[in-house]
């Protein structure tokens, strides 16, 4: 006859697996919003478990924010590789649209950004991916080069100091970035080439001559 003793083990198993959503849901939250200056007990008061439950699932923030930057940076490595394959036939459209595909994910995702501009950040795994895409981003950069359609001088650093002044704008105004960074990144995509596209217009809210 089966006893009653190992009936509570499916409900606890079910606690566990809510709890662990509830903190990986409210890490992205927290993450997303003010990066990765988060603390773990922020985390577990969003979340509304224990400190103690959090720390069982994640012994750091670093082990938490790879958790939560995972899918963001298998999107990122995948876009990464298609540019890539694009900036053999088209290595401006690559170019360009690599750029405006990271910064969106900047603006909405401010541990993302960090990460991203600090690579000295997060897990070992996060670093490899790190790593992966840079490799292909200098060879972006070198097939826009090789096809003259950017400035001869043209680094891939350019693209690295666009991503720490995105991360500038967000620090200063996460609000106002939203409406702010089209702008400088279209600035920065006409002077890496001479025949670019006119600027978007300057947005109201950082135009200091209307005040």
């Amino acid at each position: 006859m089966t006893t009653g003793g190992s009936s509570p083990s499916k409900p606890l198993r079910a606690d566990a697996e809510r709890n662990r959503s509830a903190i990986l849901a409210a890490a992205a939250r927290l993450l997303a919003k003010n990066g990765l200056s988060v603390s773990l007990d922020d985390v577990a008061a969003e979340a509304g478990v224990g400190s103690a439950t959090l720390y069982r699932r994640f012994s750091s923030r670093d082990e938490l924010a790879s958790d939560v930057l995972g899918q963001q940076m298998a999107e990122y490595v995948a876009r990464t590789e298609a540019e890539l394959a694009r900036s053999q036939d088209d290595p401006w459209g690559a170019l360009t649209s690599y750029t405006h595909f990271v910064v969106e994910h900047q603006i909405a995702d401010r541990a993302f950004a960090e990460v991203l501009s600090s690579p000295g950040l997060g897990t070992a795994a996060l670093r490899e991916d790190l790593d992966r895409t840079y490799r292909d981003l200098q060879a972006i950069v070198q097939n826009a080069l090789d096809a003259k359609v950017v400035r001869p001088d043209m680094h891939c650093s350019d693209l690295l100091m666009l991503f720490r002044a995105v991360n500038g704008l967000i620090a200063a105004d996460a609000e106002t970035a939203t409406e702010a960074w089209p702008r400088l990144v279209a600035t920065f995509l006409a002077a890496w080439r001479s025949d670019g596209p006119a600027l978007p217009p300057v947005s109201a809210v950082w135009d200091r001559t209307e005040a």
